[in-house]
């Protein structure tokens, strides 16, 4: 996790979690998430991509879960890129590996919102040129997991286990 959170004070844009199914991915995204509330005015947004199927649809889940709806005239995509372009947010998008082919729209929406991150789970690389990527490591612990719904975000409240079997919770400033 450590390695992550320097990538991102570092000025990283996208960041890619890999390994098999089960390895943790996802866990550990949400703690990344949790630890970089604060970082991100606009808030961090945790995108499930597990029930889409269709590349074609990963903008239109984008756009739904941090609340841009299309304009009329402009195609949602436009509409989203310009809604963020100007926003300090981090989008967790979740399982991208059943929708791969949707990358190039990923990478033409890091292009239009220059102070939009991205933290991406998938067993496969997205092969976007801003993409720094780490294995994920097995988490050898169960993470207790609280969704929260705010104006300014769409995240969880984590309880990991401690080194010594103990659950310590990570608090959020107000």
């Amino acid at each position: 996790m450590a390695t992550v959170l320097r990538w991102f004070a570092a000025g990283a844009r996208l960041v890619t979690l890999t390994g098999p199914g089960g390895s943790g991915k996802t866990r550990l995204a949400q703690a990344i998430g949790s630890e970089l509330l604060d970082q991100f005015p606009d808030g961090v947004f945790f995108v499930d991509l597990a029930p889409v199927r269709d590349p074609a649809y990963v903008v239109s889940t984008i756009a739904h879960v941090v609340g841009i709806r299309e304009a009329a005239g402009q195609p949602l995509a436009q509409s989203l890129a310009h809604a963020l372009a100007d926003r300090q947010l981090l989008l967790i998008l979740d399982n991208f590996e059943q929708v791969v082919a949707a990358a190039p729209d990923i990478a033409a929406l890091l292009a239009a919102a220059p102070a939009l991150r991205l933290l991406a789970t998938s067993r496969e690389l997205l092969r976007i040129r801003a993409e720094q990527t780490l294995p994920a490591p097995r988490c050898p612990c169960r993470i207790r997991i609280t969704w929260l719904r705010s104006p300014r975000s769409v995240m969880y409240r984590l309880s990991p286990c401690s080194s010594h079997g103990r659950r310590r919770p990570i608090q959020r400033s107000p």
